[in-house]
């Protein structure tokens, strides 16, 4: 095997899911749509006799607890030293943790020893279930493109993922909007996703396109309280402003509109206004995870 490795991944961000809670973390998982997105987060690795993690977003370190123990489960993955870096902030729904985890468990099996893309796939699924920060997110990653469709649940071993392919032109533009961590919201409004999710996958499967998805995915963050009053009222006075204006909702604490690429800086510049907070803009992708195996020369080394 190489020696150094640099995998990115791509950002997932669900519209509305159901969760499935079975009495294994690998066939534990949710139902649902989302889509990824760039920017996608770095993550370079070397072989090591010791694992060694750091994670940095914006210059500063953090942790992200399911990255060390998805790696610490299987001993292809333990000896290795890496690096991942953020591109979007954490804990408001972007799915930064199971992309990290992701990243880094594919980034060490690539420098490991007698590797098998299964064994990083559902470590992460795997840690990703246990530390309570995600549920689909792996699995969509893996297995999508453009706006996955998760069909059932589990582990990428265990999953069934369909996809909605997209037109060149849409953008998705964000705003993060409060921090609200995955534990605390499975938590407090488990019953209301089980309900309302399963609901909203049943209709969009009936007609599945970007419109319907849109459609189901406000209802949903209205009905399970992600969406607040007044937020949506302030959406749809944009909405009549800006024709552009495909769709949003709210994921977590993130909130999501989707447009065409033609208006998306004046759209985000409109948001940001209008929300007082920073926008992002971004491509939907086709893949959710590229490897560079070795360590591209134009890149930098592990720190």
């Amino acid at each position: 095997m190489a020696s150094r490795a640099y995998v990115r991944v791509a950002h997932h961000i669900s519209g509305f899911w159901k969760p499935e809670f079975t009495n294994e973390p690998l066939t534990t998982g949710s139902l649902g749509a989302g889509i990824l997105i760039d920017p996608y987060l770095e993550v370079y690795c070397q072989s090591s006799r010791t694992l060694n993690v750091t994670i940095t977003f914006d210059s500063s370190a953090l942790e992200i607890p399911p990255v060390t123990l998805a790696l610490r489960s299987h001993e292809s993955l333990r000896e290795c030293a890496v690096t991942v870096r953020l591109k979007l902030r954490p804990g408001v729904g972007y799915a930064v943790s199971a992309a990290a985890t992701l990243g880094a468990s594919v980034c060490c099996a690539l420098v490991g020893r007698n590797p098998l893309l299964s064994v990083a796939l559902n470590s992460s699924h795997h840690a990703e279930v246990v530390s309570m920060t995600g549920l689909g997110d792996v699995a969509a990653i893996s297995l999508g493109h453009h706006l996955p469709i998760r069909l059932k649940s589990g582990s990428p071993t265990h999953a069934r993922v369909d996809s909605l392919l997209l037109e060149p032109d849409v953008r998705v533009v964000t705003l993060p909007l409060r921090v609200y961590h995955t534990r605390e919201m499975l938590s407090s409004k488990k019953s209301e996703f089980i309900a309302y999710g399963e609901e909203a996958l049943r209709r969009f499967l009936r007609n599945p396109s970007l419109e319907r998805f849109l459609e189901e995915a406000r209802e949903f963050s209205i009905r399970t309280g992600l969406m607040k009053p007044a937020e949506a009222l302030k959406l749809e006075s944009l909405k009549a402003d800006y024709s552009e204006i495909l769709g949003y909702f709210v994921k977590k604490g993130l909130l999501v509109v989707f447009t065409r690429k033609s208006s998306a800086e004046d759209i985000a510049s409109a948001l940001e206004e209008e929300f007082k907070t920073k926008a992002h803009i971004h491509a939907p992708v086709w893949s959710g995870i590229i490897a560079s195996h070795p360590l591209p020369s134009d890149l930098p080394h592990p720190e």
